[in-house]
């Protein structure tokens, strides 16, 4: 992941600069990229929920991967913007270990529904 995200630091140079009409395209390979390393991880599922399109580009399309132990859906779009933002060179990698952990900790507790698993993780 660090090294996708130091790719995009070069080819944005800021945050706005994702947004642009000639950068759309990269723009969403990166999008694409962050998506399936966390569907195919985690056993995500892609979903359009067009309420998390950013605001800026507001095409009416909000790609996300939901993943079996989190009731938040992981938005891509915001994953590339956020990062364009912060510029640190980790961002990418620091939530797929967070990712990583919520997976292992859902898998030892036998795997439940999410509703179950929701209960589970907050009672620790």
């Amino acid at each position: 992941m660090d090294h996708a995200e130091a790719a995009a630091l070069l080819i944005f140079p800021t945050m706005e600069s994702v947004d642009l009409p000639e950068n759309r395209e990269i723009a969403d390979q990166f999008h694409r990229y962050i998506g399936e390393v966390f569907r195919r991880n985690f056993e995500g599922e892609w979903y359009n929920v067009p309420e998390c399109d950013d605001p800026q580009r507001t095409h009416g399309f909000g790609p996300v991967v939901r993943r079996p132990f989190n009731e938040l859906y992981l938005t891509v779009i915001s994953q590339l913007t956020t990062a364009m933002h912060r510029r640190t060179g980790t961002e990418w990698s620091r939530i797929f270990e967070f990712s990583a952990e919520d997976y292992t900790s859902w898998q030892n507790a036998g795997r439940p529904p999410l509703s179950e698993w929701m209960k589970i993780r907050d009672e620790d």
